[in-house]
């Protein structure tokens, strides 16, 4: 990724207040890749077994915003996070 497609934000949230994150899933047929990226442009990849679906479901926040690829098991996985 290069410095030109970052994206920064000049939001701070107040005290209480969770930044909004932007998630993107990769799904396979037993795990997923999913690249989170936070409001003030931190990004991070972590891959999870799909096994451990209910707990990735678990660390969701309210505000996050989920893009999923569209594959067979998307409606499995979708099901599971709304």
């Amino acid at each position: 990724m290069t410095a030109e497609k970052h994206v920064y934000s000049t939001s701070i949230p107040k005290r209480g207040e969770e930044m909004k994150r932007y998630l993107g899933v990769d799904l396979h047929r037993s795990q997923f890749t999913v690249c989170t990226r936070s409001e003030s442009g931190r990004t991070w990849i972590r891959e999870w077994r799909m096994k451990d679906l209910p707990g990735f479901v678990k660390a969701l926040r309210k505000t996050d915003e989920i893009a999923v690829e569209a594959t067979g098991n998307t409606r499995r996985f979708y099901e599971a996070t709304v």
